[in-house]
């Protein structure tokens, strides 16, 4: 359970299934293969009473995916298009908005620079949390700079799941 009470669950595009720690977050992750049929199929399994909320910084065929899974009312932030900028397939999504306007659908652009008032609550809140230890950022430390091509390269290729860090010196 998230600190506020709801269920939160990460989706993670990927061409193969990574086991992470259990205790690295607090409910299932669910990695996907490629193909909006895929993609749908395992968020129904993973999310059969559909979702109310959602954060969307992947766009394409995730989206698409999490919107034929909106129940009435569902409230989706975009916040970018990791598809368009990483894996250089389009992030576009068709939407129709009869569907959108029945269902009563919102889709709203999320930009950090709107929300510049939250920015000292946030850092107190999230490095207090660190500090607590009631978040565990997984990392992965990568020895020398000779080596920080390679692990660009591996992490923008899904080789390393969170944070990836040079040592250098």
């Amino acid at each position: 359970m998230h600190h506020y009470g709801w269920r939160e669950y990460v989706v993670e595009a990927a061409d193969r299934f990574r086991r992470l720690d259990p205790g690295t977050l607090p409910d299932p992750i669910l990695h996907l293969g490629q193909g909006l049929t895929a993609y749908a199929g395992l968020l129904r399994e993973a999310l059969p009473d559909g979702i109310d909320v959602c954060f969307d910084n992947v766009g394409g065929e995730q989206l698409a995916a999490a919107i034929e899974l909106a129940r009435p009312g569902a409230r989706y932030a975009l916040c970018g298009a990791l598809d368009n900028q990483l894996g250089g397939r389009s992030a576009a999504v068709s939407v129709d908005p009869v569907e959108l306007i029945g269902r009563r659908l919102t889709l709203s652009g999320f930009h950090v620079a709107d929300h510049r008032d939250l920015q000292e609550p946030w850092l107190e809140d999230f490095s207090g949390w660190l500090r607590e230890g009631r978040i565990d950022v997984p990392r992965v430390v990568v020895p020398g700079l000779d080596a920080a091509p390679a692990a660009l390269i591996s992490l923008l290729s899904g080789g390393y799941t969170g944070m990836v860090v040079v040592a250098i010196g």
